[in-house]
């Protein structure tokens, strides 16, 4: 796991969640992202999508997945997993290896 942020429930902005995202040389450039998503799995069990963007520098190897809380994706108390999607124009490829977030909601 990369690491585990704790946030209030309800949480809102400006509260973000970044992802740093590494390739390897030779593997997927990360310039050619042209956006992120978020799968999540809630403590409850449902599965749900989060919309996010890239932030900062990005370089062939290097990039900033970053979700902005909105106030109602955090509704529910425990452990969120959190994984980070990256999408080109060739579709949807997950972060691998799947190193997920966990994100605790008190």
């Amino acid at each position: 796991m990369l690491s585990v942020p704790t946030v209030p429930l309800g949480v809102s902005a400006p509260v973000v969640l970044t992802y740093p995202v590494t390739s390897a040389v030779g593997a997927l450039d990360l310039t050619t992202v042209t956006s992120v998503t978020f799968t999540v799995l809630k403590p409850d069990g449902s599965r749900v999508t989060w919309t996010g963007t890239t932030s900062g520098i990005t370089t062939a190897t290097l990039l900033t997945a970053t979700y902005a809380f909105t106030g109602t994706e955090c509704n529910i108390v425990g452990s969120y997993q959190v994984r980070v999607n990256l999408i080109t124009s060739g579709g949807s490829t997950p972060c691998e290896p799947p190193q997920k977030l966990l994100v605790t909601v008190l």
